[in-house]
């Protein structure tokens, strides 16, 4: 799973690493097992490539144990200012997550991650 945070309209490039490293502890806090920065040598599985532009990406590791700790982590840091959004990224698929309830993400992330029927 890869994602790509939106610090809002507002935000700097020195803004957005600030919090994408706050974002990439909580989740480390929450038991993901990796929270990698994305650099453009690194091609996350399943993805064709990554954007030159890689400021805000963390390629993540989550066990399926972990997923609620995610999703909480999503809610919190997107609830704090109005205009934040996080695109997550399974393989060919992604969504941009720009709030709701914790019911609401859950449910769009199981989507996401759920290998779809041939």
């Amino acid at each position: 799973m890869t994602i790509r945070v939106d610090a809002g309209p507002d935000s700097d490039e020195l803004e957005t690493a600030e919090l994408t490293q706050q974002l990439r502890r909580r989740l480390l806090d929450q038991g993901v097992e990796r929270a990698d920065p994305v650099s453009e040598s690194v091609t996350p599985p399943g993805a064709r490539a990554v954007d030159a532009v890689t400021m805000g990406s963390l390629l993540l590791v989550v066990a399926p144990g972990t997923i609620a700790g995610v999703v909480e982590v999503f809610k919190f840091w997107l609830d704090r200012r109005h205009g934040r959004a996080i695109e997550v990224s399974v393989g060919d698929r992604s969504v941009k997550l720009t709030g709701g309830t914790a019911a609401e993400i859950q449910q769009v992330l199981d989507t996401l991650t759920t290998v779809p029927k041939k």
